[in-house]
């Protein structure tokens, strides 16, 4: 397992995620991000909604990245 990119992971997110919903979705009241665990779920959980087909590096990827941006939650060394 390579170590998260959240750099790499804002490129996927940007160009696959920002289109269909605006960072409100990621501050919303009832949020059902809790944890990491629970963050790379919704993650693996929306790419495949969205078709992206995202290996799990990418999908960690992208979930350090929106940990850094909105959630800062507490995440595995390796993430």
């Amino acid at each position: 397992m390579a170590p998260v990119d959240a750099s790499h992971g804002r490129l996927l997110y940007e160009n696959a995620c920002i289109a269909c919903h605006t960072t409100q979705a990621h501050w919303r009241d009832k949020s059902i991000v809790t944890d990491w665990p629970s963050l790379v779920g919704q993650v693996t959980r929306w790419q495949a909604i969205a078709r992206q087909s995202w290996n799990e590096d990418e999908i960690r990827d992208v979930a350090a990245y929106l940990n850094q941006r909105f959630y800062r939650l507490p995440a595995p060394d390796r993430t």
